[in-house]
């Protein structure tokens, strides 16, 4: 993760401020937690830092840590359980952890928790406060101790180790911290310091009587065996290292020098810290993996950045709703030009059409045509573009003179209209003979109508003679009605046909059939 972070190191007596960007840490800024000075300076400064996620490390004297066995339950009633147990340790504190280490496989078969917290966070809380004040989200709050695994995972150490690593010297006091780990887990943890002042002697037997201490604290709790030998960790000055040198080491334990800048090459690290010391270190190693889960997440903090990822959250809920906006807002816009364009075309078809209907107004005017023969024309050009040639009237015509005739079957009715000419004169409007007089037109032309009939003979018996008799009288009634003009019989029974098989007896041909045009007078329908 290399966006940019800040982190703040508190100590029992410092505020430490770095900067970690494209994977390098810069300091910032060192508050002293004691001066109310550097506390104003910090509150005119921490809008510097408005906006960028910070993440605070602890380096207490005040944390402690305790390995605690439950029964084995689970749900809310383990973490009602843990709460109580955490509250009795650490009352009143907002800085509390817990974290399975294993189950017991033998008797009840109950947990163990290691349960850290921080007993006395009032030389923090002005600076927490004034983080809370300027809305500065903190997304996470982590332990010194708990980074004591990454910071010696690069060594080959033994599975129980004693880690020393000590602070910036101040005041003739040299602060470190023993941390013990049990594979990747803290089993015990304490910060304390001595005094540098006098020889180097009194330094080294001030080292070894409190490694001497834990050792013999380790060992009442079981936590080491008498007969074996404690690895310990060493990340001291060259002064230290060189003042236990000269002195034997701690019965039980064995001494291993490990240089800071070591450490720093094997986390590949080097040129990345400005002032390389353990306490930088540390925030390096934290400004890293700051994606792990927070070892304490007090209640002030974690209201303020709730706060601040809802307002990230509707930042972006509001992004997107005026990009979805934008794409409407675009969408409407392209279907109104569309709109328009059509608009346009429709206006530009009614101005094209209303030339054409003045033109013709204008012929009509020029003729001074009477309303009847206008309705003349209106009529024929009716009948011109008349689709439906009103099956009903034909029905009707047909019926009148078939009700006669049960005998006949009419397999067929089909109808046409064809338009014929009264006259040979051809009339077209054209320039030439727009100036004509309008009672020289020629006739227009009239719709004549054409029925054809087709059928056969029911239960003809061999007599054809009766059978034409028959379609010729149904032919002359139909003459004989007012709207037909005349009656062709184009086919009778007996009619030769060259697909007639004539070597057969008469009784095995088809039913006679026959076929007739019955052609309707001009106005027929």
């Amino acid at each position: 993760m290399n966006k940019q972070k800040i982190i703040y190191q508190f100590t029992d007596k410092t505020l430490t401020v770095y900067q970690w960007s494209g994977g390098e840490l810069s300091t910032d800024s060192v508050y002293y937690l004691h001066n109310p000075e550097d506390l104003e300076l910090f509150t005119q400064n921490i809008h510097n830092w408005a906006g960028i996620i910070g993440y605070v490390l602890l380096n207490l004297s005040s944390e402690e840590y305790h390995e605690e066995q439950f029964p084995h339950i689970q749900g809310k009633d383990r973490k009602l359980m843990l709460d109580r147990k955490l509250n009795k340790l650490f009352p009143e504190s907002d800085y509390t952890h817990y974290k399975f280490l294993k189950r017991q496989k033998t008797g009840r078969r109950d947990d163990i928790f290691l349960l850290s917290g921080i007993t006395d966070t009032k030389v923090i809380e002005p600076y927490i406060d004034v983080i809370n004040s300027h809305q500065i989200e903190i997304s996470g709050v982590y332990s010194t101790p708990l980074i004591i695994n990454k910071i010696i995972k690069p060594l080959k150490h033994e599975k129980h180790v004693l880690v020393i690593a000590t602070g910036k010297p101040t005041d003739d006091r040299l602060p470190f911290r023993q941390t013990f780990l049990n594979g990747k887990l803290i089993h015990f943890n304490r910060l304390t310091s001595i005094t540098t002042s006098g020889e180097p002697d009194d330094l080294a037997k001030k080292f070894n009587r409190e490694i001497e201490r834990t050792w013999q604290y380790l060992n009442n709790r079981r936590e080491i065996s008498p007969t074996d030998d404690l690895e310990v960790i060493l990340i001291v000055p060259d002064n230290v290292e060189s003042a236990l040198n000269a002195h034997p080491q701690v019965l039980h334990c064995q001494y291993r020098f490990a240089k800071l800048e070591q450490l720093i090459n094997l986390h590949q690290a080097e040129n990345k810290i400005e002032h390389p010391h353990f306490a930088s270190f540390t925030a390096f190693l934290l400004g890293k993996s700051v994606h792990k889960t927070p070892h304490y997440k007090p209640k002030k903090l974690a209201f303020v950045r709730v706060h601040q990822q809802v307002k990230r959250y509707l930042l972006a809920a509001s992004i997107l709703l005026a990009v979805v906006t934008l794409g409407i807002t675009g969408n409407n816009l392209l279907k109104n030009h569309s709109m328009e364009q059509v608009s346009l075309d429709m206006n530009e078809t009614l101005l094209n059409n209303g030339d054409g209907i003045d033109t013709l107004q204008s012929w009509f005017e020029a003729r001074k045509a009477s309303p009847e023969k206008m309705e003349t024309i209106v009529t024929a050009a009716r009948k011109l573009t008349e689709i439906n040639p009103l099956p009903q009237s034909i029905f009707e015509i047909i019926s009148s003179s078939y009700s006669n005739y049960s005998d006949l079957s009419l397999k067929t009715i089909e109808w046409k209209i064809i338009a014929t000419t009264e006259s040979n004169t051809e009339d077209t409007f054209n320039n030439d003979n727009m100036n004509d007089d309008f009672d020289n037109i020629a006739p227009m032309p009239t719709n004549m109508v054409v029925i054809t009939l087709e059928g056969e003979v029911l239960n003809f018996q061999g007599n054809y003679r009766e059978a034409i008799k028959r379609i010729q009288d149904f032919a002359n009634d139909l003459t004989k009605l007012a709207k037909v003009s005349s009656v062709n019989i184009r086919k009778l029974p007996l009619d030769i046909n060259p697909t007639t098989i004539i070597s057969r007896s008469i009784t095995d041909q088809t039913a006679p059939s026959f076929a007739m045009d019955v052609q309707l007078t001009p106005g027929g329908l």
